[in-house]
């Protein structure tokens, strides 16, 4: 079995890449998508949609230096494997599609798949990725398909190319959160891996991110003695909240310190957060995923 995954050296695709070369047999193709800076004039009729007010495609060599610390960390003490790069070109991003890190990412799996270079491609979305999806108009008066899910960009982009059967998502088939990566990913290679995408020159995050607060409320649990079963059931609880509705780990957790209200512009403290939400449409449907592997 030929197995593509993208790869950004972080804590979910750090674990997932580990499971693959420890616990199969798969020809492992690990790929990472290089940003530039001059995209957004080079890309200008495109929409492309990243958190924390374009962070995620901000060029850090830092980071890439690290996340290459992990690639060849894991080619050396674990298996041999086959590590690419991709420029985020043209053909991996869609007018009629809110463009994002999981459609890039999609559509180049589609490219390996469609070229017989690989059987399947394993996405690396978990739990909490944001939910809801809807569409709305271009300037132009067509359609722009949102897709706030990572579950779903990736599900809608293989089921319009007949491909369902080449995707899995094994993060979301079990009871998998950041937790589980930090206890299971070898004490080695764990310190390489970085979730920051604003980590300095020396390597070091900055701690006050989406990102950063996500891994220090997980590394916590585990020092607080709590078990992988205890934290995915607080997780999943928090995730979940009234009306059948559904909330992003990135917006009651940033909440908890009154960060995001600083983000939108908020000055004071948020006193009921569910309606703070409501207002600045944080909250969404249930995930698609979440029916199709219920929580």
């Amino acid at each position: 079995m030929r197995t593509a995954i993208s790869f950004s050296g972080g804590l979910d695709s750090t674990y997932l890449l580990w499971k693959l070369l420890t616990e199969t047999e798969d020809e492992v193709i690990a790929f990472y998508m290089n940003t530039k800076e001059d995209y957004k004039n080079k890309f200008n009729r495109y929409r492309f949609y990243a958190f924390e007010h374009s962070v995620e495609i901000v060029v850090n060599e830092k980071k890439k230096e690290m996340m290459l610390s992990v690639i060849e960390w894991m080619q050396k003490n674990v298996r041999p494997f086959e590590y690419r790069e991709y420029d985020i070109e043209e053909k991996y991003l869609r007018k009629d599609l809110e463009n994002c890190p999981n459609s890039v990412n999609a559509f180049v799996a589609l490219e390996l798949l469609k070229n017989n270079e690989i059987d399947k491609f394993v996405s690396t979305i978990e739990m909490d990725n944001d939910g809801g999806s809807h569409v709305e108009m271009n300037n132009d008066g067509s359609s722009l398909i949102y897709l706030s899910s990572g579950f779903e960009i990736s599900y809608y982009i293989f089921k319009n190319n007949s491909l369902l059967d080449k995707l899995e998502h094994s993060l979301l088939k079990t009871n998998y959160h950041q937790a589980t990566a930090i206890r299971n990913i070898p004490e080695q290679a764990l310190p390489l891996t970085r979730s920051c995408n604003l980590i300095d020159s020396a390597g070091e995050p900055c701690n006050e991110c989406f990102k950063c607060r996500k891994r220090i409320y997980f590394k916590n649990k585990i020092d607080s003695g709590y078990s992988d079963q205890e934290i995915y059931e607080e997780y999943k609880k928090r995730c979940t909240v009234i009306e059948s509705k559904w909330i992003s780990m990135k917006h009651w957790l940033l909440a908890e310190d009154d960060v995001y209200a600083k983000y939108k512009g908020y000055e004071s403290k948020i006193e009921n957060f569910i309606e703070f939400a409501k207002k600045n449409n944080m909250i969404g449907e249930v995930p698609e995923w979440s029916r199709l592997y219920p929580l």
